[in-house]
């Protein structure tokens, strides 16, 4: 890898554009400027064009790193021919995973060798402790210009036990509590209003689940449990 190399680029890759990517058309992001690329169902023409693309930004000391989202979501069969594509990019670049638990499940399957053994580094997020969701929310409280006292501690502590260390819950339960804020024409969130967000029929069902298993609404539900967002 060279350590001088210009990291003002990355390719933004999502499981919706991974079933485009070989198909008839790739969907890619350089930056924060979006590509699409006509291929006519033609696989070859495809990946030549991605890799002139990536070997053309190499060519000017910008180093390629694909960042792909809910990897967990993405067919084993679209990862193995990103694999193989990516076996032609420039040596120097990267390829970056985010998924929940259950992807590295599937990767020490036995049969997906081939793919794990090309892991050079992992980690794994753990869940948010209390203190730190508290420190998430003032902190985006002072993003927006929000005083502290618009979210009570108690509801704050609510969110906190609530969301079980998970950023995408933290987030929804603040949101939801607002709305109900606005709603009641409070100018202050606390437990009531997060409650009232709790009692909604999907948040229900999460906790229900934790008492009596778990049971998904279809079978491609993804796993929002600890360990990531």
């Amino acid at each position: 890898m060279k350590m001088d190399a210009k990291v003002d680029d990355n390719v933004g890759i999502t499981p919706e554009s991974l079933r485009y990517q070989f198909g008839k058309t790739v969907r890619y992001q350089f930056g924060s400027q979006h590509f699409e690329l006509e291929t006519a169902g033609n696989d070859h023409k495809c990946e030549a064009r991605l890799i002139k693309e990536a070997r053309e930004l190499n060519s000017k000391g910008k180093l390629v790193i694909p960042i792909i989202d809910d990897a967990h979501l993405v067919p084993v069969d679209a990862l193995r021919k990103l694999r193989l594509l990516l076996e032609d990019f420039p040596k120097n670049h990267n390829l970056i995973l985010f998924g929940q638990n259950s992807f590295n499940t599937t990767l020490q399957l036995r049969i997906n060798e081939d793919i794990r053994s090309r892991v050079t580094y992992s980690a794994e997020l753990p869940a948010l402790s209390n203190a730190g969701i508290a420190e998430f929310i003032y902190e985006e409280l002072d993003r927006v210009g929000l005083a502290h006292t618009t979210i009570s501690e108690a509801a704050v502590n609510l969110v906190a036990r609530s969301s079980e260390g998970i950023l995408r819950c933290v987030k929804n339960l603040c949101v939801g509590g607002m709305i109900e804020a606005v709603r009641d024409q409070v100018r202050v969130v606390d437990t009531k209003q997060i409650n009232a967000v709790l009692t909604q029929p999907h948040w229900r069902h999460n906790r229900e689940n934790e008492k009596h298993g778990s049971v998904s609404f279809t079978a491609d539900k993804p796993d929002y449990g600890t360990g990531g967002f």
